[in-house]
């Protein structure tokens, strides 16, 4: 996504691969959440630094650790 407050749709993205997308879409209200946690935390006052770390935040790159725990989670059924 191109503006810096919407959160990037890892694995909900027509460009994502099907299977992906099915995967990513069992743990999706976790990820929603890691989502906004990462839009809240990724912040800076100095607004260089802030553009910078809102750029790395649209890459979407952070997201494929979270969604790894969060199905490992659930294989092992389901976190609490």
């Amino acid at each position: 996504m191109t503006d810096a407050t919407q959160p990037a749709n890892a694995g909900r993205d027509a460009a994502t691969p099907p299977a992906v997308r099915q995967l990513f879409g069992t743990v999706s209200d976790s990820l929603q959440r890691v989502e906004q946690r990462l839009q809240a935390e990724l912040r800076s006052e100095t607004p260089a630094v802030d553009k910078v770390v809102r750029h790395g935040y649209r890459l979407g790159g952070k997201r494929l650790r979270p969604a790894l725990v969060l199905l490992s989670g659930e294989a092992l059924g389901g976190i609490t």
